[in-house]
């Protein structure tokens, strides 16, 4: 028998219906690769998680910066309101259009 015919009855018989077939083909194809294209494949593999790992950490600071940045801009809005009630009020204080009493 050949390298491939003697795998996959013993993986036939050790796992269920269902996942047999695809975990024999994935071992199958790892057995046929050669040792070169293995390391490559697996530093390929970790880079990619790297990656991810990455792109979630700079999600995650986009976020808390984008919060810090509307937290700033309600203060700002918070701030000019303030002022133009102020200003207003003075101002029509001041022709009597507005009476505190």
């Amino acid at each position: 028998m050949t390298k491939k015919r003697a795998k996959k009855p013993v993986l036939i018989l050790n796992f269920d219906y269902k996942s047999k077939d695809g975990l024999a083909g994935i071992f199958l194809k790892l057995d046929l690769i050669s040792p070169k294209e293995l390391k490559g494949q697996l530093t390929n593999y970790q880079n990619n998680i790297k990656t991810e790992r990455i792109t979630a950490r700079e999600k995650i600071n986009e976020r808390n910066g984008n919060l810090i940045y509307m937290l700033a801009i309600a203060s700002a809005v918070v701030v000019l309101l303030n002022f133009l009630v102020i200003v207003l009020t003075e101002v029509f204080s001041s022709y009597n259009l507005l009476s505190f009493k």
